[in-house]
């Protein structure tokens, strides 16, 4: 037994000293550890402690304003109030919110979105549950919160548009931020902002018209709690816009459409801008803005006809007639016809070899025709003969230098590029061949073509300024968060220049016919001589509708949606144009659309010359 203590006496001696030995080591590393926590890497984890001590709460910056040319507001920033959950407050949001829709109407869509906020925000912290609530249901929600613990009335600046319906298409509207936006933003200039430009101009100049965010330092407590301010820095205003736009022109535009659906767009030729953009039928964009309710939302889509889309920008249409100045234009200046060129109309026109019809739109024909009266009684058959001679290629280059076939880049998002076909187009569109037939309809702006309002406009207004172009715009000023205004740019476009420019003249006297000539009775005669200023027109009708056999059906015979869409382009004073006009009403008489471009023009030049 002696033996056995003796024994065991170095074996203890041993293990001790080996844990001695770990003890050592990992005091080593712990004090290693720390020697690299206190000194080299010091700064980082001085930075992460200060982050959990501190907390940066945005200042939302104020929205900018938008005005019209004449200094009328159309876009503003009026107090609103949001109604919130602070969740440490009570004790059962779910009771709460069943109270809650006893003084208020709360959708399922605004529950949701506030269950999925209440996962990203912390339980001291207000949770919004609706966008807006009204002066009396805020008074209700007070009268009643000894028995509502935890509701909290929020105060912010909401949008509001005080032209309502008649400026949406081009300032659209701003919404509440959804995920994907949110996804996408800047994160931290966006912090704690609610509402963003969701279409129009609102979207466009988002960045701009936001501002930058500021942010006030505050120190909280272990809980997270607020315990004092330490500093600020103040947020910058967003950037105020002075559009090109005239808003008693807008009124007037939108007034003349009635109750029809359609488009106007009005352009300066001298500058490019725009005084003018309207498309109905419409919607008020304060509805948005300000929380769009279930039922309004509902109500909204039932109207019928497409009122979220901007006619003016993205409705895309045959031209009909609007196109054969343009055309005229491609054949005097390649050679292929020249001013004194006629042709004798029967009132058809027939390919050889074959034995399909192309009609005019006068059965019996316009007789001895040239260029200026083909213009004038808007004679297709002229048009059909010129076109096989010109070719598409030619066609296609003098649409496209005047606009056609391109975005114009104005300052609205995801504006189309229309269509001005072409064999190879064709074949990647559609996988069909070119026939000569497509050129032949293209040459009176049917077939493929495709053009918005506002395309038609810009193309009038390069024919009213004689080649000069400029790029569409709506921006007149800018206003800095200073207050100071800043003259926009106007951007000047190459010339289209003319081997022949006494073309220019020459189209230009006979658009002017269009409107005055008696004998023959030009087409666009409902337009009205009684004018003070001189002005070039053109008409368009397309076919919306083609009866079988060639069939001809009186208008009056068929349904609304299946009758022709009345054009009408436009430009005054001849010698020095001011404003270029395109309209388009559908499934509508050439009358309407007369009389609204001149009704539109007279609001522009008559009130101009009185002011």
């Amino acid at each position: 037994m002696a033996m056995n203590h003796f024994l065991k006496k170095p074996l203890a001696e041993e293990a001790l000293k080996r844990s001695l030995f770990v003890i050592i080591g990992i005091s080593f590393i712990l004090l290693a550890r720390l020697f690299y926590i206190q000194v080299i890497d010091h700064d980082r984890y001085q930075t992460q402690a200060l982050n959990n001590r501190l907390e940066l709460e945005p200042i939302i910056p104020v929205r900018g304003l938008i005005y019209d040319r004449n200094g009328e507001i159309l876009a503003e920033n009026i107090p609103g109030y949001a109604l919130a959950i602070v969740p440490e407050q009570t004790d059962n949001i779910s009771t709460l919110l069943i109270s809650l829709k006893q003084y208020l109407k709360i959708s399922e869509d605004e529950i949701k979105t506030f269950n999925k906020r209440l996962n990203q925000h912390a339980k001291f912290e207000p949770v919004m549950l609706k966008a807006k609530i009204t002066e009396t249901e805020m008074a209700t929600i007070s009268s009643h919160g000894m028995s509502l613990h935890g509701i909290r009335i929020v105060p912010y600046l909401q949008r509001n548009y005080p032209k309502g319906k008649i400026m949406a298409p081009v300032l659209g509207y701003v919404g509440q931020v959804n995920e994907q936006e949110r996804a996408v933003l800047d994160a931290i200039n966006y912090r704690g902002t609610q509402w963003v430009g969701k279409t129009g101009f609102e979207k466009h100049a988002e960045q701009a018209l936001h501002g930058k965010t500021g942010y006030r330092a505050i120190e909280n407590n272990a809980l997270g709690r607020s315990v004092r301010r330490l500093n600020e820095h103040g947020a910058i205003a967003g950037k105020s816009f002075v559009l090109s736009i005239d808003s008693h022109l807008q009124q007037v535009a939108y007034d003349v459409i009635g109750n029809e659906h359609g488009a106007i767009v009005a352009i300066d030729p001298g500058t490019g801008e725009v005084l003018a953009m309207v498309s109905k039928p419409t919607f008020d964009p304060n509805g948005f803005s300000q929380g769009l309710d279930t039922d309004m939302y509902t109500a909204l889509q039932k109207q019928g006809g497409n009122p979220m889309v901007n006619r003016a920008l993205h409705g895309l249409y045959s031209q009909g007639s609007t196109i054969k100045p343009f055309v005229a234009l491609a054949g005097l200046e390649s050679g292929v016809i020249n001013q004194k060129t006629s042709i004798d109309d029967p009132g058809h026109f027939q390919l050889p070899n074959t034995k399909h019809l192309y009609r005019d739109w006068l059965p019996q024909g316009h007789g001895k025709v040239n260029a200026a009266k083909a213009l004038v009684v808007s004679c297709d058959v002229f048009f059909y003969q010129l076109s096989v001679k010109l070719g598409m290629a030619k066609m296609k280059t003098m649409l496209e230098d005047f606009g056609y076939g391109h975005p114009t880049g104005i300052e609205l998002p995801n504006e189309p590029a229309g269509i001005v076909p072409s064999p190879n187009w064709k074949f990647s569109q559609k996988g069909l061949p070119w026939y000569t037939g497509d050129t032949i309809l293209s040459a009176i702006g049917q077939g493929y073509m495709l053009a918005t309002p506002l395309q038609l406009a810009q193309a009038t207004a390069v024919l009213a300024q004689r080649g000069h172009r400029f790029k569409p715009t709506l921006i007149h000023q800018t206003i800095d968060a200073e207050g100071n205004k800043i003259a926009h740019n106007h951007i000047k476009l190459p010339p289209l220049n003319l081997r022949y420019p006494s073309n220019w003249t020459y189209l230009a006297h006979a658009m002017n016919q269009v409107v005055i000539s008696t004998n023959p009775k030009g087409t666009g005669y409902r337009f009205g001589t009684d004018t003070p200023y001189s002005v070039a027109a053109k008409t368009g009708t397309v076919q919306v509708f083609r009866p079988k056999d060639g069939i001809f059906v009186p208008q009056s015979q068929l349904p609304k949606k299946l009758r022709d869409h009345a054009l009408f382009i436009a430009y005054a004073p001849i010698n020095h144009p001011k404003i270029a006009v395109a309209v388009i009403i559908e499934h509508a008489s050439s009358t309407k659309s007369a009389q609204a471009a001149r009704r539109v023009v007279d609001a522009y030049l008559l009130r101009r010359h009185h002011d």
